[in-house]
C-alpha cells in the first residue's frame, strides 16, 4: 500500500530513516529535515509506501496533510501516526468527512529519486562525498569501517574511485552494489552506498 505521485521511472526505495539523514547532510540539522520531509510528503512530491496500516485496510490516501503537531514519528522504525485523520464517506458522487481516527503506517520507505530531484544538486553533491569527520587521538577505531568496506566493493565493481559510469542510473549504480554487498554478507544503509559511489543525484 502507498500514496505515491505520478511516475514511472524505476523507484529506489529507502527507509525514513536513511531519507531523513540524507537531508540532514545537505541542511546540517536533523530536526529541520524532518521539517522539510513532512512539507514535501505532504505536497505529494514524494513517493512513498508502507508495509503495513492499522486499522486494518485504512485508506492512505492524504495521510500526511494536516497539520505536523497531529503526527507521531519514530524515524528509526519507519512508523508514523496520525492522530486525526479524516474519515471520508463517499454517498455517490459526493465525499465528506465524518469524523477523525488515528492511523498508523508501518515501514515506511521514500523514493529516493523524488528526495534528491528535490535538493539543491551541489549541496547533495558535497554531502554524498564527504568523508566522516577523523576520531579524537586515542580513541578507538569505528566498528566495521563500513564506508570504507562498501567504497572498496564499489571501487572492484566500477573501477577507478568506484564511481559508476554517467550512463548508468542511480538506482542501477545502487542494485548493482547492493546486490554484491548482499552476496559478500555486507550489510548497509542506502545512504553509505551513496556515499560510495559519491552520486549526487539520481539520473
Amino acid at each position: 500500500m502507498a500514496k505515491a505521485v505520478c511516475n514511472s521511472t524505476p523507484i529506489t526505495w529507502i527507509p525514513l530513516l536513511a531519507a531523513r539523514d540524507l537531508v540532514a547532510k545537505i541542511y546540517r540539522s536533523a530536526s529541520y529535515a524532518e521539517r522539510w520531509l513532512f512539507e514535501q510528503l505532504a505536497a505529494d512530491r514524494i513517493r512513498w509506501k508502507a508495509e503495513a496500516v492499522h486499522p486494518l485496510g485504512r485508506s492512505l490516501d492524504k495521510f500526511w496533510h494536516g497539520d505536523s503537531g497531529l503526527f507521531t514519528v519514530d524515524w528509526a522504525d519507519g512508523t508514523v501516526t496520525n492522530k486525526a485523520m479524516g474519515i471520508v464517506v463517499t454517498t455517490g458522487e459526493a465525499a465528506f468527512t465524518m469524523g477523525f481516527d488515528s492511523v498508523t503506517a508501518y515501514g515506511i520507505s521514500l523514493a529516493l529519486e523524488d528526495i534528491e530531484a528535490l535538493l539543491p544538486a551541489e549541496k547533495l553533491s558535497i554531502a554524498l562525498s564527504e568523508s566522516p569527520p577523523p576520531a579524537p587521538p586515542g580513541s578507538p577505531p569505528p566498528r566495521g569501517r563500513k564506508l570504507d568496506k562498501v567504497k572498496a566493493v564499489a571501487v572492484e565493481l566500477f573501477g577507478g574511485e568506484g564511481r559508476p559510469p554517467e550512463s548508468m542510473t542511480s538506482a542501477s549504480a545502487l542494485k548493482k552494489l547492493g546486490d554484491e554487498l548482499q552476496e559478500r554478507g555486507i550489510e548497509s544503509s542506502p545512504t553509505t552506498q551513496l556515499r560510495a559511489i559519491g552520486r549526487r543525484r539520481a539520473r
